[in-house]
């Protein structure tokens, strides 16, 4: 159990994070438009306000390596890729800690199950307890064809096909690790 909770303490730390990160960054962009707009016009009292607000905003973001990327970019497309690499460095962190929190075991959080008689979820899946992992219940087959193809209705998700005929009840495969993992987490 206390495995369980520490996943989820992580998860809403990281959460908040990447939300007060997202915030000054959404700020920074703001202020380096501002800039731009400032410098085109010829204003220097704008130009000065938004160099205010670009140290400003420098300040908020707690991630140095990302400070010094927007400190030296040196125009909007710059800003810009810096500003996606880093959503997408957050989205894999986030997905990460995400799998790691469905992965923990929660006795609490598992119904009901045993070997005679196996927990099945909406999709037909039998699940059955291992004594080796308390709390844990693990599929009688492997996941199969309509089992992923339900997952990827529901995200919109491609399913790849194989380059042979496979019926629904067939174990799934060309399916990569991430997807994997994120299955099991939709699970």
């Amino acid at each position: 159990m206390e495995k369980y909770s520490d996943a989820i303490d992580k998860h809403e730390k990281l959460k908040k994070s990447i939300e007060k990160e997202n915030a000054a960054v959404s700020s920074l962009m703001s202020a380096f438009d501002d800039l731009d707009a400032a410098l085109e016009s010829g204003s220097e009292t704008a130009q000065r306000a938004a160099e205010k607000q670009i140290a400003a905003s420098l300040m908020k973001i707690d991630d140095p390596e990302l400070k010094k990327q927007f400190i030296a970019a040196k125009n909007s497309e710059e800003r810009e890729k810096v500003a996606e690499e880093k959503v997408a460095e957050e989205k894999v962190a986030e997905e990460k800690v995400a799998v790691e929190k469905a992965a923990a075991p929660n006795p609490a959080a598992a119904p009901a199950a045993s070997k005679a008689a196996p927990f099945i979820n909406t999709l037909g899946m039998e699940f059955v307890p291992v004594r080796a992992t308390p709390g844990v219940l693990w599929s009688r087959w492997e996941t199969r064809v309509r089992d992923y193809a339900a997952f990827c209705r529901d995200t919109n998700r491609a399913q790849e096909k194989p380059s042979f005929e496979q019926g629904d009840d067939h174990p799934v495969v060309e399916v990569s690790f991430n997807d994997a993992q994120a299955f099991c987490v939709w699970l």
